[in-house]
């Protein structure tokens, strides 16, 4: 088994595991099996979701901003502490460029997420025509 293939199954595994939570959680609500997966799925989607796009943005440095003012901040605030070398000055742009060169392609559980949207609306379906 590949690295990406363990890296699915991680992914779809976390997932199950929210499904079953959220299952878990709304045992005595009365709601119907096929509604609480349903449930379950979208929460899990939501998650993935959200982590997959948060991930795609960092991998395409929307939060190179915040470690740029972080070690600008630090070399003004703490007296003869700089982060940066003292003979090279770093300004913004170019602090992005080489971030750029070493950031490193990273997995997004967007693709597992999909799955498990697509696995909520085939339950919300069966739930609403069951009626």
């Amino acid at each position: 088994m590949t690295d990406k293939q363990k890296t699915y199954l991680a992914e779809f595994f976390a997932g199950l595991l929210i499904v079953v939570y959220v299952v878990f959680i709304n045992r005595n609500t009365g709601h119907t099996i096929v509604h609480m997966l349903c449930d379950g799925c979208f929460v899990a989607a939501v998650l993935l979701l959200g982590t997959g796009g948060i991930i795609f943005c960092k991998g395409k440095g929307a939060f190179d901003i915040f470690g740029y003012g972080i070690k600008s901040a630090l070399g003004l605030i703490v007296p003869g502490v700089s982060l940066m070398d003292s003979d090279i000055k770093e300004d913004y742009f170019t602090y992005c460029e080489r971030k750029a060169k070493e950031r490193k392609k990273v997995h997004q559980p967007m693709l597992v997420g999909l799955g498990y949207l697509a696995a909520s609306a085939v339950f919300m379906a069966m739930y609403t025509f069951a009626k």
